[in-house]
């Protein structure tokens, strides 16, 4: 089970970005380092190389999970809070079983951005980075699956004119096809 971080600022470095606080770590703290750390401004790929064989046991380079700006923003305790309320509010007027409750869920795939991998605590299970839904180009999958694991299959809702079947092959039996510019038809169709 992996420690608590509970309160601690998480900073998210990739190769370069370690290469290059090792060099001003050195220089503020009077440290004795090779004259070619001064000329490129980093520490280089043979120290970068040691650090990760000295911590090979506490560290580990992770490939982050991507969460929108966006949900990053709402998700906090006061939303959550609001939602449990809302929900008990619903159980307490509508005495629903498990099968007669289901969760409908968008998500996209960027076909663009591809984040960058990052040192982080070897017992982390997972680390993630923000971006922004607006770059890049979006593939949108919608499923829904009720508190019991009965699914309807998904929907994928490619951003192009012409949708074609063969932009789902693969895709689980009963995956619904589309391609739209506009994200309201979608769910209409799908539901």
């Amino acid at each position: 089970m992996g420690r608590s971080v509970e309160g601690k600022k998480r900073i998210k470095l990739g190769a370069a970005g370690i290469e290059a606080v090792a060099n001003e770590y050195a220089k503020a703290n009077n440290v004795k380092y090779p004259a070619k750390w001064d000329e490129d401004e980093s520490a280089g790929r043979q120290w970068y190389r040691t650090f990760r064989l000295i911590y090979r046991n506490r560290i580990s380079l992770i490939k982050p999970e991507v969460t929108s700006l966006d949900r990053m923003a709402h998700f906090n305790k006061p939303n959550i809070e609001m939602f449990f309320k809302k929900l008990a509010e619903i159980y307490s007027k509508h005495p629903l079983q498990p099968q007669n409750v289901w969760n409908p869920d968008e998500t996209d795939s960027l076909i663009v951005h591809k984040p960058v991998r990052v040192i982080g605590d070897i017992k982390a299970k997972q680390t993630g980075t923000v971006t922004s839904k607006e770059r890049g180009i979006n593939v949108s999958m919608i499923a829904c699956v009720s508190a019991v694991g009965t699914f309807v299959p998904p929907a994928i809702i490619f951003p192009h004119v012409h949708y074609k079947e063969h932009m789902i092959n693969n895709a689980p039996p009963g995956t619904i096809g589309m391609a739209t510019w506009s994200y309201a038809e979608p769910f209409v169709k799908y539901l």
